[in-house]
């Protein structure tokens, strides 16, 4: 039962990844970087006096599954998806999200 469950997550994870991969637009990476020892430019949604800083989406924080279920979705990438590892992937995935966070 736990097994199903897993493999729900990394199957629901993968279609997550896969549309936020496809949607996003292309950049202009050499536009996108500040220069260096700069800091990146806020956006804002209004005028400069009114302005107000909104988060800058490079630089948010992801929730610990959405981690996971990331790393689970490249791991199983490398191997071509080949079936029958969802719980392998996932696992050491939390394990590799799990020292990052230690640090």
């Amino acid at each position: 039962m736990v097994k199903e469950k897993v493999k729900a997550k990394v199957k629901a994870a993968a279609t997550s990844v896969r549309k936020k991969v496809a949607a996003k637009p292309a950049e202009n990476k050499a536009a996108a970087k500040p220069a260096p020892g700069k800091p990146a430019a806020k956006a804002t949604t209004e005028s400069p006096a009114t302005a107000k800083v909104t988060e800058d989406p490079r630089t948010r924080t992801k929730p610990h599954g959405e981690k996971v279920a990331e790393a689970a979705y490249y791991k199983a990438q490398k191997r071509n998806f080949e079936p029958g590892f969802d719980l392998q992937d996932w696992l050491e995935a939390e394990h590799e999200i799990g020292e990052h966070a230690d640090h």
